[in-house]
């Protein structure tokens, strides 16, 4: 699990729509300083998911769908489809020789790890990592 670069191009979209409320993918881009092509992937990917929406027209643009104190850092990785496992032997169905009786202890180990990191990224509201300048880094 990583916290990728499209992860961090989707924060910096909901941390331009929470500050600018209804902008232009243009915007988006120029206020963040991402490419725009980019900028409408990450769009696409997270309108799909629910968590921004766009309004055609003249006076359109992309707005979030929640405020930023309901969504989570967790909301984000789920939209982008995000692989969150530390490792592959922790994917439902996955046959590990090692593990195959339930009895494997680094098995047991790191999905204890894996629960605590899901907990940690649904416990604190994406409000929380998009503070005003000069309460966190950023813009």
């Amino acid at each position: 699990m990583l916290i990728t670069r499209e992860t961090d191009y989707a924060i910096r979209v909901v941390r331009a729509l929470h500050r600018g409320g209804q902008l232009s993918a243009r915007e988006i881009a120029e206020r963040e300083n991402m490419q725009q092509a980019i900028t409408y992937k990450m769009l696409r990917k997270l309108s799909k998911a629910g968590v921004v929406e766009s309004r055609r027209g003249v006076e359109g643009g992309y707005i979030l769908t929640r405020p930023v104190d309901e969504l989570y850092l967790y909301d984000l990785f789920d939209a982008l489809d995000e692989e969150m496992l530390l490792t592959e032997c922790l994917e439902p169905g996955y046959d590990c020789a090692n593990n195959r009786d339930g009895t494997c202890a680094v098995h047991k180990e790191l999905s204890r790890i894996q629960k605590v990191i899901e907990e940690e990224m649904k416990r604190k509201p994406l409000s929380e990592l998009l503070k005003p300048v000069g309460e966190n880094c950023g813009q």
